[in-house]
């Protein structure tokens, strides 16, 4: 395949290998030969692997074709990479074939995990899936030096197990709705998982970026009497609470507050 970039020409992606599924994607030719990337920490280092390492097997065929077969020109390549910039920190159409390594380490399109990220990329340290979010604003109260429950989330789920948070004290005698999240359960509609599964969204405003709450079945302090089902839960959300038939009273929805 061949083709000038700039305006005014055409081109042909080149075939898929045998056994290559796409997505796949073409950078700009200044992106293709060795790169002045800066390099991994010695942390990263430790972690991190080149495209031929044995770990990088499944993913490596895909990227080899992904910087190479001119897919960055297939119609769907957009959509295919489209959280490259929110892991990577660049777009897909400026990004480096460790670039690439990253987001298949991250967030294969079509599956095809990398077991390591790259050593080097453009927006070091590469071993993190978030390069182009917006930095952490600190808790008020918390700084660098300041870790525990109240200041920093845990770095495994179950990090901060058996830990409770120190005794928090509320003044003043006007009405309150303080939220104690035991089970939080939540979903964020903005993800875009892998290999063709559908986005977690139960319900019409759960599609918007960031964290919503699950919908879940409620009943009463024993636990004996069903109060409000999923189904009616997900038309409390869709309707505000103004279908007094499909979401009943005993769902206790309150807007602003659920």
């Amino acid at each position: 395949p061949g083709g000038g970039y700039g305006g005014g020409y055409s081109y042909t992606p080149a075939p898929l290998p045998d056994g290559v599924q796409a997505p796949g994607a073409l950078p700009e030719p200044s992106s293709m030969g060795p790169s002045p990337t800066p390099s991994a920490s010695a942390e990263d280092q430790a972690k991190c692997g080149s495209l031929d390492s044995a770990e990088n097997a499944k993913c490596k065929e895909p990227i080899t074709w992904v910087v190479t077969g001119g897919g960055i020109h297939d119609p769907n390549a957009k959509s295919w990479f489209e959280d490259m910039k929110k892991i990577t920190g660049v777009d897909y159409l400026s990004a480096t074939k460790e670039d690439f390594q990253r987001l298949y380490f991250c967030s294969p399109p079509g599956g095809k995990q990398c077991g390591t990220p790259p050593c080097s990329c453009s927006k070091p340290p590469c071993s993190t899936c978030f390069a182009g979010a917006p930095g952490i604003v600190a808790r008020e109260g918390c700084d660098a030096e300041l870790g525990g429950i109240q200041c920093k989330p845990p770095e495994m789920p179950m990090g901060y197990k058996g830990m409770s948070w120190p005794r928090l004290t509320y003044r003043g005698v006007q009405q309150m709705h303080i939220f104690a999240v035991g089970d939080w359960g939540g979903m964020d509609g903005s993800l875009n998982p892998i290999e063709g599964r559908p986005r977690i969204i139960a319900y019409k405003a759960g599609a918007k970026p960031g964290p919503s709450v699950f919908p879940r079945t409620r009943w009463n302090a024993r636990h004996t009497k069903e109060l409000c089902n999923h189904k009616q839960f997900i038309t409390c959300y869709d309707t505000k609470g103004e279908d007094k038939v499909g979401c009943p009273e005993t769902c206790g929805f309150v807007v602003g507050v659920d």
